[in-house]
């Protein structure tokens, strides 16, 4: 069973916050917990993917990745999936592989 809707873990505003270990239960059956700890982060992240889809899911600042660079990483992960709804949303007339297209829509 599910713990109720309401119950959050705190966050903080940006990655690479956290000071102590704080823990939330998810489940009681069976116990499931969420654990935030600091420290679980490598210092460095020397594959450029890597460190380009840690910073889509934000867990590096955006600007240690370079805001334009996400967005066009961004688009080329749509792209690739055939994920092309954000035409529709952009008022585009087809997919894009221009970030600057997509960015001016």
């Amino acid at each position: 069973r599910s713990i109720e809707r309401g119950q959050q873990a705190r966050v903080g505003p940006l990655p690479g916050v956290t000071r102590h270990v704080s823990g939330t239960l998810v489940s009681q059956d069976p116990p499931a917990f969420v654990i935030d700890s600091p420290g679980v982060m490598a210092r460095r992240i020397t594959d450029p993917l890597v460190g380009l889809k840690l910073g889509l899911i934000g867990c590096v600042r955006d600007q240690d990745v370079g805001v334009h660079t996400l967005a066009d990483f961004l688009l080329y992960t749509l792209n690739d999936l055939g994920a092309y709804t954000y035409v529709e949303h952009t008022g585009l007339s087809h997919p894009t592989n221009e970030i600057s297209t997509l960015l001016c829509a």
